[in-house]
């Protein structure tokens, strides 16, 4: 009867491991996150390399060491209120995930 009672319990952990490792193949590899982001100096601003710099970037970049995320930075033009306005309306209509920095 032991043996039995192991050899079932052998099989439904061979089966929830299987069925654990179906359910990842199937799982998409990362979520992009669009993230806006306003062009603050020393808050939120491309460096000299032109790459995203300051607060928001570090802190996402810590964010995505426990999420998988793969981080889109959206920008648009204008001046700080502007590009505020802009990318708020972008956040409020889903075409952005995050809105970054607003001081």
């Amino acid at each position: 009867m032991k043996q039995i009672s192991r050899a079932a319990a052998v099989f439904l952990v061979a089966l929830m491991v299987c069925t654990n490792l179906a359910a990842n193949a199937d799982a998409p590899s990362q979520t992009v996150v669009k993230v806006g982001f306003p062009i603050q100096p020393g808050t939120s601003y491309l460096n000299e390399h032109g790459d995203y710099a300051g607060y928001l970037v570090d802190y996402l970049h810590q964010l995505d060491l426990f999420t998988n995320w793969d981080i889109e930075f959206v920008q648009v033009d204008g001046d700080l209120d502007t590009q505020l306005e802009r990318l708020m309306t972008m956040l409020l209509s889903g075409e952005i995930d995050m809105l970054g920095t607003m001081n």
